[in-house]
């Protein structure tokens, strides 16, 4: 019972789960260009995080904290996604810790682009007031989209069990996701880097043991920030 409080506590206090496939330096500026922005909110971190760049101290300071499956069926989920690969496992993590994943470089997301379903790119450098508003409105729609993402993945789950398939779920998280992305009119422009990606880890559901309950949750739509 206390991991569970422990973990609703965690959720409430975290603005999303960090990733990274930059180099040890990189991940260190961006770590540090992250504490600036986030002083009185946790960031997320991973074991796999910690142990792949274990000189950067700076994932062991506030506001990163590591973080940890609140149940062994939720650690048996995120192993599960874990065998297929490092980013879809933090994925996974901010679906279970109801947050967006902060990718900490561009190269975290190419090993994504095949779960990627949106994204909102930009041309120009944001001011950080543009940053901490966008982290709030990702924060928001990771929420706001929750409980529908739930629902549509009970229904996923009971297509694949009757031996049914995911075509019908998906175009409809598809298109949910393009109405969202009205929130981002602000910054968003034809070209430019992503700055924002929605992605939908329901074609993996397969891969994962869908017998336990936090299979569910670990399969909503997550927004990925890219910084």
């Amino acid at each position: 019972m206390a991991s569970i409080y422990l973990y609703a506590v965690a959720v409430k206090n975290m603005r999303g789960v960090l990733y990274s496939r930059s180099s040890a330096s990189e991940l260190r500026e961006k770590a540090r260009w992250l504490a600036r922005r986030f002083r009185y909110r946790s960031i997320g971190v991973t074991k796999w995080l910690l142990r792949e760049y274990s000189d950067v101290a700076e994932l062991r300071r506030r506001p990163f904290k590591a973080i940890k499956p609140p149940t062994a069926e939720a650690k048996r989920v995120l192993e599960a996604a874990g065998r297929l690969g490092p980013a879809v496992e933090h994925a996974v993590a901010a679906s279970l810790y109801v947050s967006p994943l902060i990718i900490a470089g561009e190269e975290g997301l190419g090993e994504l682009k095949p779960y990627v379903v949106a994204e909102v790119k930009c041309s120009r450098e944001l001011s950080d007031r543009e940053w901490r508003l966008h982290f709030r409105i990702a924060d928001y729609a990771v929420l706001d989209m929750a409980e529908w993402a739930i629902e549509s993945t009970i229904r996923a789950i009971e297509a694949v069990r009757s031996g049914g398939g995911l075509s019908e779920v998906v175009e409809e998280r598809k298109a949910r996701v393009q109405r969202d992305l009205r929130r981002y009119w602000r910054i968003s422009e034809e070209e430019g880097r992503t700055v924002v990606a929605y992605i939908d880890l329901l074609a993996a559901c397969r891969k994962l043991p869908l017998d336990l309950e936090w299979a569910t949750p670990a399969l909503s739509v997550v927004a990925a920030v890219i910084v």
